[in-house]
């Protein structure tokens, strides 16, 4: 059992009451137990057709209310709270959507979209990683286990896009670009973080200690300044052991 505010459970019953929620679950790293002291509250709204964002408006705290699809597609949406010093964040979820999600997670097939905060993309099977960690509150919610088939079907992909961004990085590296290069850089060693969780059948949220969960928290030290570009793509791809095409003499 989770031990929640008595503030957060009331504001899992208002949201859960609202006409369009389906379900309210509590995420994060509340659900996980990794939480300290001052983390926020995150709680999944998970609605049908449509969500009434009045309605939250209308519940009278402070913050910030967004609407469905204002941050995109896997994460849509949500609303900043806080209630007597409490911060509680809403996540959307549309829950006709996670379900077409689920189907695909377990036949191995997914899509990485953009968002703010993921700077390597955030897959679609990343609203099935929240289902198999969340704690509903209110309402029914699938149970996921990581599949089989995204085991076998994720780390190519992934690492299709760390080799493509190594490259990239050593175009820009060679224009001496340092914020495109450090980005690139980055992107690649975060998409081979990302292969090596799905191999271990680990569903990954977001990036907050990624590399440290792979293995690859040495690559911090090494993308730390502009200096000598060229010699830094070579040490992150050498530490990312993948095969990218070319060798030291091409950068």
């Amino acid at each position: 059992m989770v031990d929640l505010d008595p503030i957060v459970e009331r504001i899992a019953a208002q949201v859960a009451a609202i006409d369009g929620v389906s379900a309210v679950a509590l995420g994060g790293s509340r659900a996980r137990g990794t939480h300290q002291h001052d983390s926020d509250w995150d709680l999944g709204v998970f609605y049908r057709n449509a969500l009434d964002t009045e309605a939250i408006r209308a519940l009278g705290y402070t913050g910030q209310v967004f609407e469905p699809h204002d941050w995109g597609t896997v994460i849509n949406g949500g609303a900043w709270l806080d209630v007597d010093g409490l911060r509680v964040d809403l996540i959307y979820q549309d829950l006709d959507q996670v379900e077409g999600w689920l189907v695909d997670c377990a036949a191995g097939t997914f899509e990485i979209h953009r968002l703010v905060g993921y700077a390597a993309g955030i897959p679609t099977y990343n609203a099935i990683g929240a289902l198999a960690e969340a704690v509903a509150l209110h309402g029914a919610l699938p149970q996921p286990t990581f599949p089989d088939a995204l085991r076998e079907a994720a780390p190519p992909v992934w690492r299709n896009l760390a080799a493509g961004a190594l490259a990239a990085a050593a175009m820009h590296a060679r224009r001496r670009e340092l914020a495109a290069c450090v980005v690139e850089l980055g992107l690649a060693a975060l998409s081979e973080a990302h292969a090596r969780c799905c191999e271990r059948g680990e569903w990954v949220l977001n990036e907050k200690g990624l590399l440290e969960r792979a293995g690859l928290s040495s690559i911090n030290r090494v993308i730390d300044g502009p200096e000598r570009l060229l010699m830094r793509v070579q040490l992150v791809r050498e530490q990312l052991a993948l095969d990218v095409g070319w060798g030291p003499s091409d950068i």
